[in-house]
């Protein structure tokens, strides 16, 4: 991605060529040539179901606005995914609810949030 200078351009070449990768586990070279922004810039062009990295979600800071379907649905295959493996791979989560309050979620983020139906549909969840 260091051929493409500006931005914009590695976004529009990354966008163009993410539907066509074959080998979904080396995304993950092409995701650490780009700043924060452009990742974020990218789950909202491409979809935060579709862009998430599932193979190695570690090094990504989570920073969903449940009042999207699309990240709703995020927040939930990642739920279940930490169910699969273990609970406490969602560091510090936290949602911001639309009046500004904040949970912290000390004993973490409920199960019930599993089923996409049970998560809310507004607030800001953010985690490490």
């Amino acid at each position: 991605m260091d051929l493409f200078k500006e931005s914009g351009t590695r976004q529009c070449v990354f966008v163009c060529f993410f539907n066509r990768l074959v080998d979904i586990q080396n995304e993950k070279l092409v995701r650490a040539r780009l700043a924060r922004e452009e990742v974020a810039s990218l789950m909202a062009r491409l979809g935060y179901a579709s862009a998430f990295p599932y193979i190695q979600p570690e090094q990504s800071h989570i920073h969903l606005n449940l009042k999207n379907y699309d990240e709703r649905l995020l927040m939930s295959l990642l739920l279940k995914l930490s169910i699969k493996e273990n609970l406490s791979n969602i560091r510090d989560p936290h949602l911001t609810n639309a009046d500004g309050s904040t949970d912290a979620f000390v004993l973490g983020v409920p199960k019930t949030w599993e089923q996409m139906s049970n998560v809310p549909k507004q607030g800001v969840f953010e985690a490490d």
